[in-house]
Order: C-alpha cells, then structure tokens, then sequence
C-alpha cells in the first residue's frame, strides 16, 4: 500500500459522536423527564421534539462553570404550542434557569402525533451544564 502525500489514515472506524463535543464549552445534555407523558409509543416523536430544544439551547452566556439540573415541564398542545412552561428545579443560577426557557419558549413544535388521543401532552426536560 502506498500512501498518498499528506493523506492521514486511521485503524479506528468513523463516528457519528465524539466524547470531544460533548466538552466543548456551553455544551450540555438534555434528558426527558419522567413525567412525559409521550410514552414509549411516540418515542420518535418525543426524540424529536427533544432534539429540537437541545439544538435551541444556548448556554454561552451562562457564567456558571457547574451547576444542579434544570428540570422544566410544559403542555405540548395538539397544534405544537406550548401553556403551562415552569421550572420545576432551578439551578440557583439565574442565566442557566433563564437559559433553559427560552430554549423551550423558542422551538416551533410539530403537531402531537396523528395517534396521540388526548388534546396535549406533559413534557418534562432535565438539562444538565458542562462547561
């Protein structure tokens, strides 16, 4: 085998993740809470409307360095709306509570899924801060 000038190669396989980008500064991890009420039958739908907020979720001006989670709960209405937005648990740090609802209050949620049969659903949100 020949290798081509200023080409790298690796043994190690591809991956969609790396533990480096889960440290980069900011960054942090958001977990559904146990009282969603979306249940394992719309788990692709709840996977969705959690990435959607992890996507909106801007922690750079937060100062904290560490911090308890944010455990946040809202209505998700059929149409996608939000009612009802509280922090449950805050951290004790103003900017990463404030952080956290704005991130929900920012998303545009799809529609409950078509076989959801109640008019809305209980979201719980857990957010964890690294830095």
């Amino acid at each position: 085998d020949q290798l081509e000038k200023n080409q790298l190669y690796s043994k190690s396989p591809q991956q969609v993740s790396s533990p480096l980008y889960s440290q980069l500064a900011g960054s942090g991890r958001i977990g559904m809470g146990a009282n969603t009420t979306l249940g394992t039958r719309f788990g692709a739908y709840a996977q969705q409307i959690q990435d959607l907020i992890a996507r909106n979720w801007n922690t750079g001006d937060v100062i904290a360095r560490t911090a308890p989670p944010v455990i946040a709960t809202f209505d998700l209405m059929k149409d996608g709306s939000i009612r009802n937005l509280a922090i449950l648990q805050g951290s004790g740090v103003r900017s990463l509570d404030f952080s956290v609802r704005r991130a929900i209050e920012g998303v545009t949620f799809p529609p409950l899924p078509p076989g959801y049969d109640q008019s809305s659903a209980k979201c719980e949100f857990t957010f964890e801060l690294k830095k």
